[in-house]
């Protein structure tokens, strides 16, 4: 993998096995769009895992929708650490004991499960599923006492908006106690699927210094300082890093189409 990075080969593959979802995000559109019958099988990914190999070793984030939906889904994972380190984005709803010991068996090497907001009524009212944050952190606590380095593996995931990033403090506060990673990603607000009306806005532009200082402040925030910094930039209409989307990342989604990410 570390060969791969320094040759700049393809090197990330984020891979959508369902659109079906338990959830109504506002801010996804995935779950409207399910189409089950035309889910890739794992032998179809057993062959996308042996085709990616022969351009180098990816990284792969197994996402949805709802990943856990598909009961197959240790296999899955079995198919793609055959060859590659996979990482896994989920809810949390489905997640137990025995889901998270058949998992890790199967070869899952990361782990991350989505929150939004430090009180549960925010975040269950974005689900639009109550139990939603109990369920999360249960998750959480369940997949770090499975995983072989524990909290090492294992992150919260928070999409980074206008309605949230003052609360952000707080929240990685909570991901601190439970004694786990976290990450961050900004909202998207283009690309196919992805709306741009209603409250799921953007941040403002001083929402980059303050989660600069954050990352400073909280030593569990895996996530590279760059993207905080050059955030701001975005925010007044510049640009962040350089994007490598369809160079050295892509997007497979549930029934097979291949494009250059998620959003596109």
């Amino acid at each position: 993998f570390s060969t791969g990075l320094l040759k700049k080969q393809p090197f990330s593959c984020l891979v959508q096995v369902t659109n079906r979802c338990n959830m109504e995000c506002s801010f996804c559109d995935f779950w409207p769009n399910p189409d089950p019958k035309r889910e890739l099988t794992v032998e179809d990914f057993r062959r996308v895992s042996r085709e990616l190999a022969q351009l180098g070793t990816f990284l792969v984030s197994i996402e949805g929708g709802e990943p856990l939906l598909r009961k197959d889904l240790p296999e899955i994972v079995a198919a793609f650490a055959e060859h590659h380190i996979p990482a896994l984005y989920t809810n949390g709803w489905f997640v137990t004991k025995d889901w998270t010991r058949r998992l890790f068996d199967a070869g899952l090497v990361h782990a991350s499960v989505s929150i939004d907001y430090p009180d549960a009524e925010q975040h269950d009212g974005k689900r639009r599923l109550t139990g939603t944050t109990n369920r999360a952190w249960q998750a959480i606590d369940l997949l770090r006492d499975a995983a072989p380095r524990k909290g090492k593996q294992v992150h919260v995931m928070s999409v980074l908006m206008e309605s949230n990033w003052q609360q952000m403090d707080r929240l990685f506060t909570q991901s601190a106690a439970h004694d786990v990673g976290h990450q961050v990603t900004l909202i998207s607000v283009s690309g196919f699927r992805r709306g741009k009306e209603g409250p799921d806005k953007l941040p403002p532009p001083e929402c980059a210094e303050h989660m600069t200082r954050l990352w400073e402040k909280h030593k569990h925030v895996r996530f590279f300082r760059e993207y905080f910094e050059r955030m701001g930039s975005f925010l007044v209409g510049g640009s962040m890093p350089t994007c490598h989307a369809g160079v050295q990342q892509l997007n497979i989604d549930h029934v097979g189409n291949v494009s250059p990410c998620i959003e596109h």
